[in-house]
């Protein structure tokens, strides 16, 4: 019988949620933990990747889910590779960002090197 070993991270996954409530962003941590119950009272399984919804878009615009205009953090354009924008939060200068990591469902197409440099950032957790 063979067993198969998955190879060991040298960092550790959090959840966006888990890393807003570590780094002092608890309204943010609110802000989506909302829309997680809001969709789970009406019974559909809506998903978003919260990271990218709170980097804005690309060229500096807030996000919306739902008619609500969201906040832009300064860790989530990091995270993304994007360049700063004004008016992007930060709260603690020296808040460590998670890598992004593959979605087994996603397979290869979104390949270390078409998601940009942030990409290759695993950064250890305190």
């Amino acid at each position: 019988m063979t067993t198969r070993s998955t190879p060991k991270k040298d960092y550790v996954e959090i959840t966006f949620i888990e890393w807003c409530r570590k780094w002092g962003y608890d309204d943010i941590a609110d802000i989506a933990e909302g829309f997680l119950n809001k969709w789970a009272a009406e019974g559909n399984g809506t998903r978003r990747n919260w990271w990218d919804k709170f980097a804005g878009m690309r060229d500096g615009r807030h996000c919306k889910i739902d008619g609500i205009e969201l906040p832009i953090l300064q860790a989530a354009r990091k995270r993304k590779g994007w360049p700063m924008v004004n008016g992007a939060i930060c709260r603690n200068e020296a808040e460590q960002i998670p890598g992004i990591s593959l979605q087994s469902r996603w397979g290869n197409k979104w390949s270390a090197a078409a998601r940009g440099p942030a990409a290759t950032v695993n950064p250890s957790t305190p």
